[in-house]
């Protein structure tokens, strides 16, 4: 079981990953804000990981909301 301490770390950790993939995907694919809850529906830090890949070599916004919505669920 983690430590008080070790679950603020990681809860820092993922609202960093989430807002940098907000920031990222928002500035290449002008999300809308259904697209930004999809994003923030994000949560576990491996999740965040590939999805933060993913925006970063998508070539299409119709490719990183697909791909997303497979990430959540």
């Amino acid at each position: 079981m983690p430590t008080l301490a070790q679950r603020w770390i990681d809860e820092g950790k993922q609202q960093g990953m989430q807002q940098a993939l907000m920031t990222l995907l928002t500035a290449r694919f002008h999300l809308n804000d259904d697209e930004k809850q999809l994003v923030g529906a994000i949560s576990e830090l491996e999740k965040l990981t590939v999805a933060l890949k993913l925006a970063g070599t998508a070539q299409t916004k119709d490719e990183v909301l697909q791909r997303l919505q497979a990430v959540v669920h």
